[in-house]
C-alpha cells in the first residue's frame, strides 16, 4: 500500500490518497477501536502496551532511520518519566528484551539503563500473584 503513494516519482496529493485507499478497502475498526476512548487513567493495559510500543519504535528509529529521527536520551527519559503514567509492564518489557538478547543493540541498552530497576506501581503480575497467595 505505501508503494502507491508514490506515483512517477513523487508523494501523492490527500485527494489522490483518500481515493486510492478506498480501492483497498481496508477494515480498519479494529484498530480504531483499540484506540478509541484510550486513556492513562482505565484498568486496562493498552495505555502500557502504546507506551511500550513508542519505545521500541524509538530504539528502531536510533537504530536504523535516518538522522533527522534520532531521538535523544532526555526524550526517551521523558516517554518515561513525563507521561501521564508510567507503563506498569516496564519490568516485564525488560525482561522481554534480555530474554530475546535485544539488550545487545546499544540504543536498546540505552533504553534499558533508563527503565527503573522497579516501577512505580510494581508489576501487574505481582500483584496477581500475590493475591493468588493470599487465597
Amino acid at each position: 500500500m505505501t508503494a502507491s503513494f508514490i506515483h512517477m516519482d513523487d508523494v501523492i496529493s490527500f485527494d489522490v490518497y483518500t481515493e486510492e485507499i478506498k480501492r483497498y478497502n481496508k477494515d480498519i475498526s479494529q484498530i480504531c477501536s483499540f484506540f478509541d476512548s484510550l486513556s492513562p487513567i482505565e484498568d486496562r493495559f493498552r495505555w502500557d502496551l502504546i507506551q511500550l510500543l513508542h519505545l521500541t519504535l524509538v530504539a528502531f528509529l536510533n537504530s536504523f532511520g535516518y538522522d533527522f529521527q534520532y531521538t535523544e536520551k532526555e526524550n526517551i527519559e521523558k516517554i518515561l518519566n513525563d507521561s501521564p503514567r508510567q507503563s506498569r509492564l516496564l519490568a516485564n518489557y525488560k525482561s522481554v528484551l534480555v530474554r530475546n538478547k535485544l539488550n545487545k543493540n546499544e540504543h536498546i541498552k540505552s533504553i534499558l539503563s533508563l527503565i527503573p530497576t522497579t516501577s512505580k506501581k510494581g508489576s501487574p503480575w505481582e500483584e496477581q500473584e500475590r493475591s493468588a497467595e493470599k487465597v
